[in-house]
């Protein structure tokens, strides 16, 4: 195992030097990035590595070569035994996993799964990869079973609840909000001036029997019934089991809400306990205020929790979006500052 340190001012750039120099089996040990110095990687190759200059490994093959358009769909070339040639290598998974620091044994079979397919890019590849381990399962503008957003203090329930509330009225679809939070300083008065705007009814239900009979009602009327609740300490037991009895009351499906950017060991657990109250969707919030993903993998790997939306804004014009494979992949691969590799962070003073 050679090892050897590569600098250059963006991950692009330094990613070149590394498929050059030690080929696209190299294996990236450690990556260190600042508005300083640029990038640093470390990297290893087994034996002699270096000058690797990649190519099929299923013997004499065709030059890849990219399109005119530079179209994703064009960079790839068959070798004489019919395999797809990769526009990409291992280094640059690596890279990603590191970056978003997923936990060793999620990224070795992601990265597993990435290389076993047939894709040309990048992000094919990882979208791929990331269908054999993350179950998706989108929110839908009606159903029967009232939806419960349920998740810690500050994660988002209220604003997502006006979130789905207003896609749904604009297909015209019925809606009842239920509110079960009395705990949040304005939670309330929040949500009920958001529905004033939709022209949606919003029931108080703050305890266990008028949160049954509004529930149940709602399930009569409307062909969506979203139910807020109070924030709830996943660590708390006490907390859990009120929450558990509001579940029970309003037979609703729990759908966990869950901030980008928490430690991937405290998001996996945090999806263990709502998955044991009976949640098994997912919607991530904040995506706006996070660089690093891996608890969103970790997250929906562990409960298991499908995930069901993801949220980029505190606004309720900008929606939750319909999760997809590809639109997880692109965030993944979108490491900071690669897409401006001329431009450097402002410094605030």
């Amino acid at each position: 195992m050679r090892l050897k340190t590569f600098n250059a001012r963006t991950m692009s750039d330094v990613m070149t030097r590394v498929r050059t120099e030690m080929g696209p089996d190299a294996i990236i040990v450690s990556i260190d990035q600042n508005d300083k110095s640029g990038v640093r990687v470390t990297a290893a190759a087994e034996g002699g590595g270096y000058g690797g200059g990649g190519g099929s490994e299923t013997g004499t093959h065709t030059v890849s070569i990219p399109g005119a358009d530079g179209a994703a769909g064009d960079l790839t070339a068959r070798t004489e035994f019919g395999t797809t040639e990769r526009y990409y290598d291992t280094a640059e998974l690596t890279a990603i996993f590191s970056h978003h620091g997923v936990p060793y044994e999620l990224a070795a079979r992601l990265q597993e799964a990435a290389t076993a397919n047939d894709a040309a890019s990048l992000v094919e590849a990882l979208a791929l990869a990331l269908e054999t381990v993350i179950p998706v399962s989108p929110m839908a503008l009606a159903q029967e079973t009232p939806i419960m957003l349920v998740g810690a203090p500050g994660v988002g329930k209220s604003i997502t609840c006006a979130k789905l509330a207003a896609e749904a009225r604009l297909n015209g679809k019925t809606v009842r909000l239920i509110s079960s939070d009395a705990v949040k300083s304005g939670g309330i008065e929040q949500l009920g001036r958001l529905a004033d705007l939709m022209q949606i009814e919003l029931v108080l239900a703050l305890d266990e029997a008028s949160l049954r009979h509004a529930a149940a009602k709602a399930r009569e009327e409307a062909d969506l019934t979203l139910i807020d609740t109070t924030g709830t300490n996943p660590f708390n037991i006490e907390e859990l089991h009120d929450l558990a009895r509001l579940v029970r009351a309003s037979q609703a499906e729990p759908v966990a809400l869950m901030a980008a950017g928490l430690d991937p060991q405290d998001a996996a657990d945090v999806s263990e306990v709502f998955a044991s109250m009976g949640a098994r969707r997912l919607i991530v919030t904040r995506l706006d205020t996070a660089r690093r993903f891996a608890s969103v993998l970790s997250a929906a790997r562990a409960g298991p929790l499908a995930l069901a939306g993801v949220s980029r804004s505190p606004y309720v014009a900008d929606g939750v979006e319909t999760p997809s494979y590809m639109a997880l992949a692109r965030l993944l691969a979108a490491l900071p500052f690669s897409a401006y590799p001329d431009k450097k962070p402002e410094r605030i003073a």
